[in-house]
């Protein structure tokens, strides 16, 4: 008996994930309050060359997240 093995692609998973991206670059824009909260996690941790390149622009979203989605207006698919 032959197993072969298939990748499986969901097309569906990229667009979700892409508009999710925009979503939260676009709230994050628009809103003061995330906004506020984004300048300061970059400012915290140095926004240097060398640490921007451990804490990318998503990397900070990932650890501000929690408190991202406090804000009522943020997406909530996110």
């Amino acid at each position: 008996m032959s197993v072969t093995k298939k990748t499986i692609i969901i097309p569906e998973a990229w667009d979700l994930a892409v508009h999710a991206l925009v979503e939260a670059t676009t709230h994050i824009r628009d809103c003061s309050r995330c906004g506020r909260m984004f300048a300061a996690a970059h400012d915290a941790v140095g926004g240097g060359a060398t640490r921007f390149e451990e804490f990318r622009p998503w990397g900070l979203v990932n650890l501000i997240l929690p408190e991202l989605r406090q804000c009522n207006a943020w997406p909530k698919e996110i």
